[in-house]
């Protein structure tokens, strides 16, 4: 005599393994569908394929421009020589100057500390901990024992 209670239970843990199975086929399903019905060949696609044209002929003219030589403005005197002519007379215009100090002059990003005179009766003031200058001369004061 078979009971209701005699009847197998469902296992929890097969239970779950079965909706994770299919859950992980519907998605399956679910993402080839979707590449597969995308549009192709769409007005994006012609959009990008010619700017990716227009940029091609841009690079091949811009480097047939560097590596030829031309006048440009003849009533001005202007020419254009090739990119690595250029580099030679920069290189050789260079290296016939003598090596010198700049004429540019610049204020430091922040106020020079005062240089230090060892017959001061004052110590010299701390120096800014954030300038650059002065990183390696920061001084840390001992602080006077409390009596």
């Amino acid at each position: 005599m078979a009971t209701e209670s005699s009847r197998q239970q469902p296992s929890g843990f097969g239970t779950f393994l079965w909706a994770l199975c299919f859950f992980f086929i519907f998605t399956l399903v679910v993402v080839i569908w979707v590449q597969n019905t995308g549009r192709k060949g769409g007005y994006e696609d012609k959009r990008a394929a010619e700017r990716l044209k227009i940029r091609e002929t841009a690079v091949l003219d811009a480097k047939a421009k560097l590596a030829s030589a031309e006048i440009t403005d003849a009533a001005k005197g202007v020419a254009r020589i090739s990119i690595d002519d250029a580099k030679k007379l920069v290189v050789a215009e260079l290296s016939t100057k003598k090596v010198g100090p700049s004429p540019v002059k610049l204020d430091p990003w922040l106020p020079m500390p005062t240089p230090f005179d060892p017959n001061a009766a004052e110590p010299p003031p701390p120096s800014l901990p954030s300038a650059p200058q002065g990183a390696d001369t920061i001084r840390f004061e001992t602080a006077a024992p409390a009596k």
